[in-house]
């Protein structure tokens, strides 16, 4: 157990850095991390604590989830979300005092799809410990009870988070702050990275679990 809980640590830390480093490039965030971003500058939050509104986000869709399927093991998920949004906070300070800004866009594009592959195998080690899934997860798992398509339900979550995001992107009248062309990449790409990067590390388990039993 401590093992599995270490490696979901790991693979939030990386989720962490990942995230915060897309949007210090502000190459084009994930709808739901581009409408945390939104809402960090609407409340007008220090930019290095964006973790706190990702973190705020996470509590109230998880409430909506328990709303809906009365399973409190969902609140074990609070934990996790709080220590990735400390994660993000801890990231976000120590990018920022780069010149990540300055940087030319395509250094931009390169250090977001380096991320983008970071953030897939991060996510690979989270699910492949068996733990409680990411309030995203929970939230496209109860959309799925409708709509009885796992694939239809994220794209459709995706959907809602951008149009959300959007519009506050234009209460702020700087919609492509963080809603770019890498947004796109973001939704077509982040599911296959993932499957890959689980593939991987689920083969590396079974390579060492066959090891293990070998020496036995």
């Amino acid at each position: 157990m401590i093992k599995k809980l270490f490696i979901h640590v790991v693979g939030l830390l990386l989720m962490a850095i990942a995230i915060s480093m897309i949007i210090a490039t502000s190459v084009g965030a994930s709808p739901y991390d581009a409408l945390n971003e939104y809402l960090r500058m609407l409340l007008k939050v220090h930019p290095n604590q964006l973790g706190y509104v990702s973190t705020t986000m996470g509590v109230i869709l998880t409430l909506i989830v328990y709303y809906f399927n009365r399973d409190k093991k969902v609140f074990i998920s609070i934990f996790f979300l709080v220590l990735i949004g400390l994660f993000i906070n801890g990231s976000l300070t120590l990018i920022y005092k780069t010149d990540i800004k300055q940087a030319h866009i395509v250094v931009k594009y390169v250090l977001a799809l380096i991320s983008l592959f970071v953030l897939g195998f991060g996510t690979a080690l989270t699910l492949t410990t068996g733990l409680t899934p990411s309030t995203l997860e929970e939230v496209a798992l109860l959309v799925n009870q409708k709509v009885k398509n796992f694939s239809i339900a994220k794209v459709l979550l995706d959907f809602v988070f951008l149009v959300i995001a959007v519009i506050l992107g234009l209460i702020l009248g700087d919609v492509f702050a963080q809603i770019n062309f890498f947004t796109i990449v973001m939704m077509a790409f982040t599911g296959p990275v993932i499957d890959l990067n689980y593939r991987f590390v689920s083969l590396l388990k079974k390579n060492k679990k066959e090891k293990t039993d070998e020496i036995e």
